[in-house]
């Protein structure tokens, strides 16, 4: 049975998780944009976004931190003392965020990855020699495993 202090700790938590379960985590990226650039076309520009998009996302932010967060000035825009506030917390917690992501971008000479290759027919083979230089020289850390057995395996099914 839970005390009253274990409920209420357990409510809050409770709240906590069903107001996270509404946010769009994608905005504090638009936010992050926005701060670093203070120009809503630039910030647009550089998440490969429309500006449209952009200045939905910071109406949608505006309501979800209740503050303007930037303010019109000329050309661009400012960011009022909340925005600046949540500015380093928030690009932290990205940074955190990306760093724990593996990177979508193959790198050939640091790759440790195993390959597999179905081969279908023993004429296949003429082309493993080959396909292992260039393997060895672009990336050789790579393992590569060829499997001969394949049309078998595909027909036993």
């Amino acid at each position: 049975m839970l005390d009253k202090k274990d409920a209420m700790s357990a409510i809050a938590s409770y709240r906590m998780e069903s107001t996270l379960r509404g946010v769009d985590l994608n905005l504090l990226t638009v936010f992050d944009a926005v701060m670093q650039e203070q120009n809503i076309t630039r910030a647009a520009h550089n998440l490969g976004m429309s500006q449209p998009a952009v200045s939905n996302a910071v109406a949608r932010l505006k309501v979800m931190f209740n503050d303007e967060l930037f303010m019109r000035q000329g050309r661009g825009i400012q960011p009022t003392q909340r925005a600046r506030q949540l500015f380093g917390p928030i690009r932290q917690a990205l940074q955190l965020v990306r760093n724990e992501l593996p990177s979508s971008v193959f790198s050939p000479e640091s790759s440790s990855r195993l390959f597999k290759l179905a081969i279908c027919s023993p004429c296949d083979m003429r082309f493993a020699p080959k396909i292992m230089s260039t393997i060895n020289e672009q990336a050789p850390s790579v393992k590569l495993h060829m499997d001969a057995e394949f049309d078998r395996q595909l027909s036993e099914r």
